[in-house]
């Protein structure tokens, strides 16, 4: 998938969030709630839907739409959307998705791979990193491209991947990043470990949000409860 494919920016994130409520709508309403064409609206919402992020609510393909898990995992992370890093956004949504736990609905799952493990130590390095500058200077880099297989221009998606995650802020609104009081806690429990369990460490990182991080992510579980109970929704 490439960057071209990239949201339209705010209005496809407004109406996953409309959709994350767990009711359902098609384009018409949609257009009323954002006070916008009808048609426009029916063509974005078709292409929330190619990306899997929507569904069709009904099996005759009446217009009316629903949000997916997959969706619901995007919505959870629309406030860290940038459109020059819609592949990556992308990629960290179904990979959130395809390992969501049986038991549970974790649209806030958080895991430390490798990416991340090098995104702590880029971020440590300095209170401010611009990936622009690593990149010109491989030797600054905190690992040997040649031998872990990176290449340096990859560290921007990696810091990209820190700000997803929430363990890390952009500086300005630009490609600069900062560690957050977060990213400390889980670079803490991670120090040292070679395998991270991923639902443990949500776990430990919700103790950390705040009351409207606390509401949105009790939002968004509802809603998947709701688009569960329907035999016809699939994820």
């Amino acid at each position: 998938m490439s960057n071209r494919n990239a949201l339209t920016t705010p209005t496809d994130l407004k109406i996953l969030n409309i959709l994350a409520t767990g009711r359902r709508h098609n384009p018409r309403t949609i257009a009323a709630k954002l006070d916008r064409d009808q048609d426009y609206m029916g063509t974005r919402i078709r292409f929330l839907r190619d990306l899997g992020y929507l569904k069709y609510a009904v099996i005759d393909k009446s217009g009316i739409f629903e949000i997916t898990q997959r969706g619901l995992v995007a919505a959870w992370h629309t406030d860290r959307y940038v459109r020059n890093h819609h592949d990556t956004f992308h990629e960290l949504t179904l990979t959130s998705w395809n390992h969501q736990p049986d038991n549970e609905f974790l649209p806030d799952l958080a895991w430390v791979s490798t990416e991340e493990k090098y995104g702590f130590i880029a971020l440590n390095e300095q209170d401010v990193v611009v990936p622009s500058e690593l990149a010109d200077d491989p030797q600054g880099l905190p690992y040997d491209p040649e031998e872990q297989g990176f290449r340096p221009e990859f560290i921007g998606n990696i810091l990209y991947r820190m700000y997803w995650h929430g363990f890390a802020d952009r500086v300005g609104g630009i490609e600069a990043y900062r560690i957050t009081d977060r990213g400390e806690l889980v670079y803490e429990l991670v120090t040292g470990q070679s395998d991270t369990d991923s639902v443990e460490l949500t776990e430990h990182i919700r103790d950390t949000y705040s009351d409207d991080e606390n509401q949105r992510l009790e939002q968004l579980i509802r809603a998947h409860e709701t688009i569960e109970i329907d035999p016809q929704h699939g994820g």
